[in-house]
């Protein structure tokens, strides 16, 4: 039976590309999170409130919101990205992994280009060696 090829997108798509996707979306609500916090006691620090234990949290029903929304984002996170690290063997098992495109190769040396070091350092599968190209080879 000849092996189909994916339409659209999902051509381009590797399944460890999804933990990765997963893993930046976590950190990027993590990150949004903290920093609406941060502002919120900032704005609450210029009426005169008291903030948190540690400087831009806030404190009483708001800070438990805050920390409500970064461990209900960590707990999903971690659990998707468990799922998916023993699922995402028996997925690429079966050799469904599309070869690589440029298309795919342009958007992850993009996204390494703004958030290399970010992505390498958190050891996210979306993470690329640097290299030099030429006529489309490494």
């Amino acid at each position: 039976m000849p092996k189909r090829t994916p339409k659209g997108l999902l051509q381009h798509v590797r399944p460890s590309d999804l933990r990765g996707t997963v893993q930046l979306l976590t950190q990027a609500t993590l990150g949004i999170s903290r920093m609406a916090e941060g502002v919120h006691q900032a704005v609450w620090r210029t009426l005169g409130a008291p903030g948190g234990a540690q400087a831009g949290t806030t404190r009483g029903i708001t800070g438990l919101v805050y920390k409500s929304i970064n461990g209900v984002t960590q707990g999903v996170g971690s659990g998707l990205d468990l799922a998916l690290s023993r699922l995402l063997p028996l997925i690429t098992a079966t050799d469904t992994a599309p070869p690589d495109s440029p298309q795919r190769d342009a958007t992850l040396a993009a996204l390494n280009g703004v958030l290399g070091d970010h992505l390498a350092a958190s050891h996210n599968p979306l993470a690329t060696p640097m290299t030099l190209r030429y006529q489309g080879q490494a």
